[in-house]
């Protein structure tokens, strides 16, 4: 502590330990401080105590409180604080505090500064402590030009509400408040409850911080705290923050944040409302009803489980619940953290960063699972989200632009990932969006979408995987059971070709459509890929047709798999212009490989207003061009195993 211009107030009278309480203050004090002696009948009445003593640190900057106290039992303590500008013992801040000390020990120190430093030294544990109060100071202000009136002065008032409960003999207790900052909390044995809140309020109502540092909300809430409890943060390198502890915890709360108390509650709110759902239009579903719907079987049967499924890819929801062990870490534009909020129950570490890629780390070792969320925000606005259903022993989290890798010591259940906006993402948003049912131990997903990409999957065991990425070209929906696997694919339209040969000969072709498609997959796999071009003005569907927004996403490729290990190959319609093949008549052709299994691809044409064989867009009559096999038609579509049994 600073002995800055200190103030001692110390109890005396005639005895023997009045005498000591002096000496331990004439020891303590330093050249420039004040000590006031007061006499006994001048304090509130006290029976069986040898010494109080205490000490108040005065002058720039200094607002702390010193306390000793001895006794012959344990009793209960009740110090109240009220100093106004100007005062004697805090003369730059106005303090009102109540502190309340249930069962205080025979001997018992007490030091804080009321913001970042509490240290106790009792011969017992004390039952509860209790401190509820709030310091006021003006805020400096620029001086008025000649001539104008001087504004009206601003207080600035840090609030502050504490209770522990089961405090063991000694506590040490420290948060450094820096943009590298860290927290800690020492004990001599495990602690009941710690709750500590402190905000910030402004007399004007404009942004305030909690004195001096640049934080407006600071709460921390733990429960059965063990004996060693450690916090760092900041943005150095990268956002990150860490939080640890000597054993496993009860439920804790941890809230930093550079805004209001109510911007807190806020925040909370608006990662509490559903995100991470896709707008499925009644446009680009009823053409998804009516293609995936044909094929063997009962068509009201397929109808129901291919639809059942995109409707739980596109409408599956995710939100921070009441009491939900969490991570909230969010940027502001500078690249600051603005806002961190940790929850967690059980838990023994807790470390994330956010540099290119989000990286989070957790470790629960206790028994039973339970939910958790994570919500990260970066720099440039972007927001990441994961929900898991259980969280096993240990959880590691890494999402990028380009990848999404989970690992776990046991399966979490089902586990939901989504980059894009929070709310519901329409078309114009740019997502990604994974979910993995009964999750294995680990998945690692890394992509490049768009008419031309990749997809890779690495699962430590056969697992259903649906995913839906977006961007401002078009939409790709996978739905896959899988074990290990790469998916390749291009398409393109329009095209001509100075030499090819097609089955009406070789010469110069113009492309109507061509799409290449290559998996690879360590066991056999089922599923369905759509891919969506994002089209402006589509036409109308043939009969019934759903009312269509300007922009809607309609099928461009769509394939379904079943019991295969890969695929190799091209599909292509073209006309052939000039050489050794026979003009203007169309044909298609395919060059395709399929290791195991069935396979059925269409490819959607977007018509052409010139030319009278395409006609209109094949989403418009539901009529794509059957690629492979080439004699299929779409009673043709094979069943995934992994989404239903045969019908």
């Amino acid at each position: 502590m600073s002995t800055s211009q200190r103030t001692y107030v110390v109890g005396v009278d005639a005895t023997e330990e009045g005498g000591r309480a002096l000496d331990w203050t004439r020891a303590a004090a330093s050249v420039g401080d004040s000590i006031v002696a007061v006499h006994v009948w001048d304090l509130p009445m006290m029976v069986g105590i040898d010494t109080v003593a205490m000490s108040t640190a005065d002058g720039a900057g200094q607002r702390a409180i010193e306390a000793h106290y001895a006794s012959d039992e344990d009793r209960a303590l009740i110090v109240n604080v009220d100093s106004a500008f100007g005062g004697r013992y805090f003369p730059e801040y106005e303090v009102d505090a109540t502190l309340l000390v249930e069962d205080v020990p025979q001997t018992w120190d007490f030091y804080t500064d009321f913001t970042t430093t509490l240290d106790i030294e009792a011969s017992s544990r004390v039952g509860r402590i209790a401190m509820e109060g709030s310091i006021t100071e003006q805020r400096e202000q620029p001086e008025p030009e000649e001539g104008e009136e001087p504004p009206d002065p601003v207080y600035d008032t840090t609030s502050l509400f504490a209770q522990l409960e089961g405090i063991p003999t000694s506590l040490d207790y420290l948060v450094d408040l820096s943009p590298e900052g860290q927290a800690f909390l020492h004990l001599s044995d495990a602690i009941d409850l710690i709750s500590v809140e402190l905000w910030a309020e402004a007399s004007n109502g404009a942004i305030s911080t909690i004195l001096d540092t640049d934080y407006g909300h600071l709460r921390l809430i733990a429960e059965d705290v063990p004996a060693s409890f450690d916090a760092d943060w900041g943005s150095g390198g990268g956002l990150h923050g860490t939080l640890t502890t000597s054993e496993p915890l009860g439920p804790v709360e941890l809230v930093v944040s550079k805004r209001s108390r109510n911007n807190t509650i806020n925040t909370r709110a608006r990662y509490s409302e559903p995100s991470a759902a896709v707008e499925y239009t009644p446009f680009t579903r009823e053409i998804d009803r009516r293609y995936w719907r044909q094929g063997p079987g009962d068509e009201n049967a397929r109808e129901a489980i291919f639809m059942g499924r995109l409707d739980g890819l596109y409408d599956t929801s995710i939100a921070l619940d009441d009491d939900e062990d969490h991570l909230l870490m969010l940027q502001d534009g500078a690249g600051e953290m603005n806002f961190l909020s940790v929850r967690g129950t059980g838990f023994q570490s807790l470390t994330a960063e956010v540099t290119d890629v989000a990286t989070a780390e957790l470790s629960i070792p206790f028994d039973g699972d339970h939910p958790f969320f994570l919500g990260m925000r970066d720099a440039a606005g972007e927001t990441t989200l994961v929900q898991i259903d259980n969280i096993p022993d240990t959880t590691t989290v890494e999402v990028g632009s380009d990848h999404a890798d989970i690992d776990f010591d046991s399966s979490p259940g089902d586990v939901v990932i989504f980059k894009g906006p929070l709310g519901t993402a329409d078309v114009h948003a740019d997502i990604t969006k994974v979910i993995i049912n009964d999750a294995p131990t680990s998945v690692h997903t890394d992509w490049d979408v768009g008419a031309e990409g990749t997809l890779a999957v690495d699962v430590s065991n056969p697992v259903a995987i649906q995913m839906l990425t977006q961007d401002s070209d078009g939409r790709t929906v996978v739905d896959l059971g899988v074990d290990d696997l790469t998916v390749s694919w291009s398409t393109s339209d329009w095209v001509t070709d100075p030499f090819v040969c097609s089955p009406v000969g070789c010469g110069v072709h113009t492309y109507l459509t061509r799409a290449t498609l290559d998996i690879d997959a360590d066991s056999p796999i089922s599923g369905m890929i759509a891919h969506y071009d994002k089209t402006a003005g589509p036409m109308p569907l043939d009969g019934d047709s759903p009312v269509k927004d300007f922009v809607e996403m309609v099928p461009r490729v769509t394939a379904l798999f079943d019991g295969f290990e890969g695929i190799s190959g091209s599909t292509q319609a073209a006309i052939c212009d000039f050489g050794a093949c026979a003009p203007g008549i169309p044909v298609y052709w395919a060059t395709l490989g399929v290791d195991v299994g069935s396979v059925t691809v269409d490819v959607w044409d977007r018509g052409h207003p010139h030319v009278g064989l395409l006609g209109d867009p094949d989403y418009v009559g539901n009529d794509p061009w059957h690629l492979y096999p080439l004699s299929h038609d779409a009673h043709d579509h094979v069943l995934p195993a992994h989404m239903f049994s045969p019908i």
